[in-house]
């Protein structure tokens, strides 16, 4: 039985606690991600690790910037670095390990595993991304044109969303 002076009425459940716990993470976290009109004025961005790049395997990488590049180990001190968009029309390719290749899902334009265009609708290649590596770490250029695929956009639309979820899980709607 609760002590008399502690009215059950005032006591926030375990799912209202949690819920306020992690709204205010959020809230704190999201004046801390960069906005997509910041502009990035240090010439290269860490990437990670030159560890976590295995030889002839793309890496999907996100960027501090909010941009997103393929990273690809091509020799035991060598990487590359690939725009992960598409030169058509602007949308974000995937790769496909089974095919040793890039794949654009809006109208399956095909890039080899350098990035050469193989088959249309694209007429260019992905965009190349100079690449640096210091004390273990892999940088890329931030100079260079077209090299990211801003989603800083998409994921506050999904931060959002959570954020809302959140709060009506904690109304009890």
């Amino acid at each position: 039985m609760a002590p008399e002076h502690l009215d059950s009425q005032n006591l926030l459940n375990r799912r209202q606690v949690l819920t306020y716990a992690m709204g205010t993470g959020l809230v704190l976290i999201l004046p801390m991600l960069p906005k997509q009109s910041e502009a990035v004025t240090d010439p290269w961005i860490p990437a990670g690790r030159a560890g976590r790049f295995k030889m002839n395997q793309a890496r999907r990488v996100l960027l501090l910037s909010g941009g997103v590049v393929y990273i690809t180990r091509i020799g035991p001190n060598e990487l590359t670095a690939l725009s992960a968009r598409c030169p058509h029309q602007g949308c974000a390719v995937n790769w496909d390990k089974f095919g040793n290749r890039f794949v654009c899902p809006c109208h399956n334009a095909t890039f080899s595993s350098t990035g050469t265009n193989t088959r249309g609708p694209a007429r260019s290649p992905l965009t190349a991304i100079p690449t640096i590596q210091k004390g273990g770490q892999v940088f890329v250029s931030a100079k260079t044109p077209n090299s990211d695929m801003p989603i800083r956009t998409e994921e506050r639309r999904l931060l959002s969303r959570r954020l809302d979820i959140l709060s009506r899980a904690g109304d009890g709607s």
